[in-house]
């Protein structure tokens, strides 16, 4: 752990015989924004926490957003809602 960030990697066998961090989200109606998305998801006190892409998104400022999560500027967007 570096001041907010952390890192956890539970060994395969937590997950039996699924396990929802190799499985990959997908479909016609899904953008993934140019990156791939597990099916699991991480929550802390109740809030999903986004999954960084790189070691450069773990270290922005509070607040700021990585580029590929700011919805493009459209009214055909679909947000992807947790």
């Amino acid at each position: 752990m570096q001041g907010k960030v952390w890192r956890v990697s539970p060994p395969n066998p937590s997950f039996g015989r699924f396990n929802p961090y190799t499985n990959e989200l997908r479909g016609d109606w899904f953008d993934g924004r140019g990156r791939v998305h597990p099916t699991g998801a991480v929550y802390l006190d109740g809030h999903w926490l986004i999954e960084a892409r790189s070691l450069e998104e773990l270290f922005l400022p509070d607040g700021a957003r990585p580029a590929w999560l700011i919805p493009p500027p459209t009214d055909e967007y679909l947000p992807n809602v947790a």
